[in-house]
């Protein structure tokens, strides 16, 4: 009887284990020059920003690369006419009525750190979800005027990985509908 002792004791899986984190590192250091853009990004003061950069950002391949803690600070004249306008919106501290006027000059914010080559895609959508603004370290100041126009609705995410997966996808689609 002859018995493998590296499968017996599991170091097969652990060597396989290795050589796969190996290559994912290798890969991710070939794509990943290390550049990084850093963005601060308000919401009109009640919960904090981090889950709605989430929710505007991962469904579209956005990675984040870290995300700073909410914090609670009061906002500029030119930041409050921003954060009025997404307040007017949402109704988030307005609904709750006369009380809710001393919360307007007051923001909740987070830092926002993602790759810089999809820096300006991640601003263009933090803006499109008009429900928080980028009040500093913004890289197109026709984002915020591109997002204006689609009124908070969020562009259809993607969900394949290639072209030609999509048409495939597209195309059994057709065929369904038209009877094929």
């Amino acid at each position: 009887m002859c018995v493998d002792l590296k499968q017996l004791f599991g170091i097969k899986d652990i060597a396989d284990d290795v050589k796969a984190v190996t290559k994912d590192l290798r890969n991710s250091l070939r794509n990943d020059t290390g550049e990084t853009h850093t963005f601060t990004v308000q919401k009109p003061f009640c919960c904090g920003p981090r889950q709605l950069v989430m929710q505007a950002l991962q469904p579209y391949g956005v990675k984040i690369i870290s995300l700073g803690e909410d914090q609670r600070v009061n906002v500029s004249v030119k930041d409050y006419a921003q954060l009025a306008k997404i307040e007017l919106k949402r109704m988030e501290n307005l609904r709750y009525g006369p009380m809710a006027v001393m919360w307007l000059p007051m923001a909740m914010q987070c830092t926002v750190t993602v790759k810089k080559a999809q820096a300006e895609w991640a601003e263009y959508l933090i803006e499109r979800s008009k429900r928080m603004c980028v009040i500093k370290g913004g890289i197109n100041s026709r984002n915020r005027d591109w997002a204006n126009r689609h009124d908070g609705k969020m562009p259809r995410p993607w969900v394949e990985k290639s072209c030609s997966e999509g048409n495939s996808i597209w195309k059994q689609v057709n065929e369904v509908q038209n009877g094929k």
